[in-house]
């Protein structure tokens, strides 16, 4: 649960805003974030990244990739300095248990099939860990070496998207310090390049050392990205493309137009919006790409009042400043903060709060989910009161009632703590018949996520075999189920309050 307000402050002018905590008590932060650049919701986004829960290689990569770039934008504490180390040394360690023998990486762990756009992304995040002073697990860059060169140039033209998967593949060789000259010529030398193509191959050609020949491809080439709805394959969107623009731009050191399509990707990232995780991540990345070669705001001014508390000023060095403010409960705060510095400032009070239990709603777009509950012998049970040793399969049917076939869809099933999985009976229903198998399952402890494509108006099965095991009142959290790389595609069931009883109190 989050709530942003902002506000563009001139040189000299002062903002007062009023609000209230958000969420449950204890559980409510307020931020103030003041930046020299168009606002980018930093605090929030990173946050976002962090929590996601999904394991893939590409929200792997996403979740630890801009903390790399974190001390470009805003002054670090050595506390989050040492959250951000741990971070990206257990993601770096964890991509490295998603290659495969052939270098290649897969799109979970232990598929038999290597996901090339992924391979790509985790590749790239390694190469610039590296370069940050991360060490490696041993072998994994050579293996990954060997096998983007095999299939740089083994690689047949065979369109739009395979263009700019070969451009982004090239990409990666060109930055890891080992260009594939030839593979990249002969795809300069394609028809019909497609428009992300030409500025990722021209990042390629830039970065070994054909800065010209980065300058020609790109001439005359747009700088407006179609919008495009694409599910799998580069797991993009149009922002994910106009912040690899950006990056070309500034290696270009065009600094004009790069900070038109900064301003751009800030109002998607400081807005409510849905982003994927690869949009929030290289938009972030790009961002701080261009701060750094342009030495944006060397320096912003500013001080704030909280209530009626002594004023506070603030120097800061970085484009951001982020202070946490002390947590106050009372329903009516107000924040004054005044721009001291000479430039224009963006300010923003950030806002964030675990929601009140009970408080979720059910709703749907273009996707259709049913829970039941179910005894062994498939009559359905009121989990409401469900006696001590109950064996429960919950059964969820998922339904893709549109046109169009889904790829990479998650469904989210936390469940209260006093039920526990049986995961040694996962797929054994003897006469309710049949699961599907999903591609990918994540089994904790309290909770599972699966993983599935969803060809167009099919319905697809689940059933997760629980018990009724610890005596007491436990909330049943909201059952949520999504597209992982479109936010309008979604089915969510409320939650609910349960009870665990002995048989004496039915």
């Amino acid at each position: 649960m989050n709530n942003v307000k902002s506000k563009i402050l001139k040189a000299g002018e002062t903002w007062t805003v009023d609000y209230s905590p958000i969420g449950v008590k204890g559980t409510n932060t307020q931020t103030i974030e003041v930046a020299s650049i168009p606002p980018i919701n930093l605090e929030k986004r990173i946050k976002e990244l962090i929590q996601y829960p999904y394991g893939c290689v590409e929200q792997t990569t996403s979740s630890v990739f801009p903390q790399l770039y974190l001390s470009e934008f805003v002054k670090l504490d050595e506390k989050r300095n040492q959250d951000i180390e741990r971070n990206i040394k257990d993601g770096i360690k964890r991509l490295a248990q998603f290659q495969h023998y052939s270098g290649g990486l897969g799109y979970w762990q232990n598929s038999n099939d290597v996901d090339d756009w992924g391979t790509c992304y985790a590749g790239h995040f390694m190469i610039e860990a590296q370069k940050k002073g991360y060490t490696l697990p041993n072998g994994f860059l050579d293996k990954w070496l060997k096998y983007q060169r095999k299939i740089a140039q083994n690689w047949v033209d065979a369109g739009n998207r395979s263009q700019f998967m070969q451009a982004y593949r090239l990409y990666t060789l060109a930055l890891s310090g080992n260009p594939e000259r030839g593979a990249m010529n002969r795809l300069r030398e394609s028809k019909n390049l497609s428009n992300e193509t030409k500025w990722r191959l021209a990042a390629a050609f830039i970065l070994s050392g054909k800065k010209q020949i980065g300058e020609t491809l790109v001439a005359g080439a747009s700088k407006t990205v179609a919008n495009y709805n694409e599910m799998s394959y580069t797991y993009g969107s149009d922002e994910r493309d106009k912040a690899m623009i950006l990056e070309t731009l500034v290696l270009l050191g065009k600094a004009t137009d790069a900070f038109d399509i900064l301003k751009a990707l800030s109002a998607e990232l400081s807005s409510d919006r849905w982003l994927s995780t690869q949009t929030t991540a290289y938009s972030l990345y790009a961002i701080a790409h261009y701060v750094q070669k342009n030495k944006v705001g060397s320096q912003l001014t500013y001080s704030y009042i909280v209530n009626s508390e002594k004023e506070k000023a603030v120097t800061e060095s970085k484009n951001i400043s982020s202070v946490k403010l002390a947590t106050n409960e009372s329903a009516n705060q107000k924040l004054t903060i005044k721009n001291t510095s000479g430039g224009i400032l963006y300010v923003s009070l950030l806002q964030s709060g675990i929601p009140e239990v009970g408080t979720e709603t059910s709703g749907e777009s273009k996707l259709n989910m049913s829970v039941v509950y179910r005894g062994l012998e498939g009559d359905v049970l009121d989990i409401s009161s469900l006696v001590q040793g109950t064996e429960i399969i919950a059964e969820v049917s998922v339904k893709n009632p549109t046109q169009m076939d889904y790829q990479n869809i998650a469904l989210s099933q936390i469940f209260p703590s006093g039920w526990e999985i049986m995961n040694t009976r996962l797929f054994n229903f003897g006469n309710l018949g049949a699961t599907h198998v999903p591609t990918y399952l994540d089994m904790r402890d309290d909770r599972v996520y699966t993983y599935f494509d969803l060809p167009k108006g099919e319905t697809k099965m689940f059933r997760i075999m629980l018990v009724a095991s610890y005596l007491g009142t436990y909330y049943l959290p909201a059952q949520y189920c999504e597209a992982m790389y479109d936010g309008t595609i979604y089915s969510r069931q409320k939650g609910k309050w349960i009870s665990v009883v002995l048989p004496s109190e039915i």
